[in-house]
């Protein structure tokens, strides 16, 4: 199909084409024809003579009729005498374009705007309290409206206000219960009271906004630069922030002048093989920093003067120069310029970089100017981003462009200001947005915005579920959620009160190293193992806790290592999981301290394992001073470094012991910390959600994206490809078969219970009667789990249930 061909790189290839060769008379006020370039809007719209592209059929685009004729009264441009045409090259790239869809790039414009974002906050002047709007932003908006001669939608009842306000905050759906309580409450601020009950849901708020955030900071769990190490997730340290909801502005300071639990953002991604001089670990610094933070596309202006606004070349690597550690040559489209960039950044009436200080110092005054209380781009644009994400499309759009006029600069101008005088609080934005009428409004289809004339706020956009919060829904509807995440966050930390109440007697232990054979003074180092042996009475059904140690410890149970447990580096807590493993009688728990470690503070070990039976008793398995230790391991049992997957049988009473470790000595958590470590790895974790997995075929086909570049917004239109994938998927097909047979085993009466049951879980309301009767011809009066399977899908794929709206 034409519009599958790989598009064409518009801003640098189709751009300058139709700028060099179309420009004098279709830019600007010249409009020869009736037709003008001078935004995809004008473009859309053609000229004198019907439509320049056709979005149907683009082969018959009166853009390629011209471009390609042979008769010299039709042909574009005029084949006049002295005049330059385009080479068989370029008129191959513009048919290619056309052909994939004449994709422009979003923000892109031949005549620049003359409009100039202001630096600084600003407060709008609030107008008078409407009957029944006075909400700043309801107040804000009745003016907007009247302004351009219509009213607003009608606010949703209460169940569709509901599933919006989960879907948006929490990512997921109302339970059936939750929802008949709040329709069937009567109090005038329930709507208000639900949104501050849902921003107070930690666990599920971090869970849901993981997705927004890894986006924007291009923060993933594998994939590219992970294999080389070239690349480090930001994932505890953005999982904790945003449970413990850090004020916005702190979270930049501590990405923009990273620490180790944050340089991944800073650093990008390390790639292998040689790359452009846009690409480079530096000038990405300056590129992430500016769109993430300011709304800024320094990607033209990495390469050349932004086409786009009026950033320059100097502004993108002044702000890598920051970053960088030594001097950086600005290079113009590949090309060195013999320049060396002076680090600076790009709003100077705030205060500037020092260029003679250190990179260290350099980073911190960068942190502090990103985040001064008068940098007005700062707060509005991620009010901005806020608000896209809640109402779908941003007061600029797109979000990435922030010096483009937004529809109302007063609501923008009023968002920022209040995001800044409420301490950088995003879940105060939140919850202003979302308590307005304008948020609880009826959705519009965006068939009202015919892309010809300037943009109009009717209302909310209903938007497609994100491929995370779909494949979330489909897992809670069928009860498959995955036991465990793939991402290393903490989850449902543990009360205080919980913590002091149970017993810690876990002690640090340490091995001494093998003293080398005189005789064989240049023999390689070994591993040490230590270990202790415990007869439970029974198998444990449950057994959980932690264990610390150096990089590259393992841990064995019964001489077999326990994949998945290695001790990842010093001083990090790993969860330890050992359900199924301990059995009835002896067993032994070994740690490996690979070859190498030389003192307390790299080969110290502390491990504390909880196990429960099933009479109810309790048993705690703890690393002290009974553990043996034994350095007697042949050539042929290390392998690199490290012992091979079996070693010989633990012998107590020849081993020699360990030594304690005064917690003084090494450099760990607290005793405090580590026992919240160990009684957070015992309680049950909630199931997991798509946000904190790898991504499956199932989510990239959906829209998740690599990762490997900001995303800042995901397709809102339906591909070939997610069509195929939603309708014959494997992925998605095995979900719902075994979703079918956990449904069935809910014990439902009859069918009709089922089917009501699906439909308010799933939409958050009952069934029509024709859907029901529909619904009961399918699966008859005792369903298989097959029929079941099948009903599933058929709401699962119902636009209803993917819509946001």
């Amino acid at each position: 199909m034409a519009n599958e061909l790989p598009p064409a790189d518009f801003a640098h290839q189709i751009a300058p084409v139709l700028k060099e060769f179309c420009g004098d008379c279709h830019t600007g006020g010249k409009k020869k024809g009736g037709f003008s370039l001078n935004t995809h809007a004008s473009f859309l719209a053609g000229g004198e003579n019907g439509q320049v592209f056709n979005a149907a059929h683009p082969e018959q685009s009166r853009l390629l009729e011209v471009l390609f004729s042979t008769d010299p009264d039709v042909v574009m441009p005029p084949r006049e005498k002295g005049r330059k045409v385009p080479t068989a090259e370029q008129m191959a790239l513009l048919k290619k374009w056309v052909l994939a869809g004449a994709r422009w790039e979003e923000g892109y414009a031949f005549q620049k705007a003359t409009y100039h974002a202001p630096v600084k906050p600003r407060l709008p002047e609030l107008p008078p309290v409407v009957t029944g709007k006075d909400h700043p932003i309801d107040r804000l908006l009745a003016a907007y409206n009247a302004s351009h001669g219509f009213t607003a939608p009608k606010v949703v009842d209460d169940a569709a206000f509901a599933r919006r306000v989960h879907l948006d905050l929490l990512g997921i759906l109302p339970a059936p219960e939750a929802l008949t309580a709040f329709v069937q409450d009567g109090r005038p601020n329930k709507r208000e009271a639900l949104v501050d009950a849902l921003l107070a849901r930690k666990t599920d708020y971090a869970d849901h906004w993981m997705t927004f955030w890894n986006d924007l900071l291009r923060n993933d769990y594998g994939g590219t630069g992970f294999i080389t190490g070239g690349r480090k997730q930001v994932s505890t340290w953005l999982y904790q922030s945003l449970a413990d909801n850090i004020p916005y502005d702190r979270m930049v300071r501590e990405l923009v002048n990273p620490t180790a639990e944050t340089e991944g953002f800073a650093q990008g991604i390390t790639w292998r093989g040689t790359v452009s001089a846009s690409q480079t670990r530096e000038v990405q610094f300056s590129q992430s920093v500016s769109q993430a933070f300011l709304g800024l596309n320094f990607k033209c202006a990495s390469c050349h003067d932004s086409f786009i606004d009026d950033w320059k070349l100097s502004d993108a690597y002044g702000l890598a120069a920051i970053f960088s550690e030594n001097p950086i040559e600005m290079a113009r489209c590949e090309k060195p310029t013999g320049i060396t960039a002076k680090p600076s950044w790009p709003f100077p009436e705030l205060g500037q970089i020092d260029a003679k200080a250190n990179r260290v110092e350099r980073l911190r005054q960068l942190a502090e100017l990103m985040t001064h209380p008068e940098n007005g781009w700062f707060a509005r644009t991620m009010a901005n981003r806020l608000w896209a994400a809640l109402l779908g499309r941003g007061l600029v759009h797109p979000v990435d462009a922030m010096g483009t006029q937004p529809w109302s600069e007063e609501i923008l101008d009023y968002l920022g200001w209040y995001f800044a005088q409420h301490a950088f609080d995003v879940k105060a934005v939140l919850k202003l947005i979302t308590t307005s009428q304008a948020y609880q409004s009826e959705s519009v289809p965006r068939s009202k915005e015919d892309g010809t004339a300037p943009y109009v706020f009717y209302g909310p956009r209903a938007r497609r579920m994100s491929a995370e919060q779909f494949v979330d829904a489909v897992w809670h509807l069928t009860g498959t959620s995955p036991a465990r995440c793939d991402a290393p966050v903490r989850r449902e930390e543990p009360s205080a009160d919980k913590v002091a109440a149970e017993p810690w007697t876990a002690q640090w232990i340490f091995a001494e190293p093998p003293v080398p054979d005189s005789a064989t003074p240049k023999a390689k180092p070994s591993p040490v193992v230590m270990a202790k042996t415990w007869t439970l009475p029974a198998k444990p059904v449950k057994a959980a806790g932690i264990v610390v140690g150096p990089t590259g410890a393992r841990v064995f149970v019964n001489g077999a290592e326990i994949k998945g447990a290695q001790v990842v580096r010093f001083g990090t807590v790993n969860e330890l999981r050992l359900d199924g493993v301990l059995a009835q009688g002896e067993n032994t728990i070994a740690v490996e301290v690979p070859a190498g470690a030389k003192d307390p503070e790299s080969a110290s070990v502390l491990l504390s394992l909880g196990l429960a039976f099933g009479n109810g008793t309790k048993q705690t398995l703890v690393s002290d001073e009974e553990w043996r230790v034994s350095h007697g391991f042949t050539a042929e049992q290390v392998k690199g470094g490290k012992l091979a997957a079996k070693f010989p049988e633990f012998q107590a009473a020849t081993w020699t012991p360990v030594k304690q470790v005064g917690e003084s000595d090494v450099k760990v958590r607290e005793r405090s910390s580590l026992k919240r470590d160990f009684v957070w790895a015992l309680q049950p974790q909630p199931p997991a959600r798509a946000s904190l997995m790898k991504a499956d075929l199932l989510m990239r086909t959906l829209g998740r994206p690599n990762r490997d570049q900001i995303v800042t917004s995901r397709p809102q239109d339906l591909s070939t490809l997610e069509a195929l994938d939603l309708s014959a998927g494997e992925r998605l097909n095995d979900i719902l078969s075994k979703g079918a047979t956990r449904v069935l085993a809910r014990g439902f009466a009859d069918s009709p219970s089922l089917v009501k049951w699906v439909y308010q879980s799933a939409l958050s309301r009952g069934p029509q009667p024709q859907e029901e009767a529909a619904a009961l011809e399918l699966l008859g009066a005792k369903p298989s789990a097959a029929e079941v399977s099948d009903f599933l899908w058929a709401v699962c794929v119902l636009p209803e249930f993917q819509l946001v709206r």
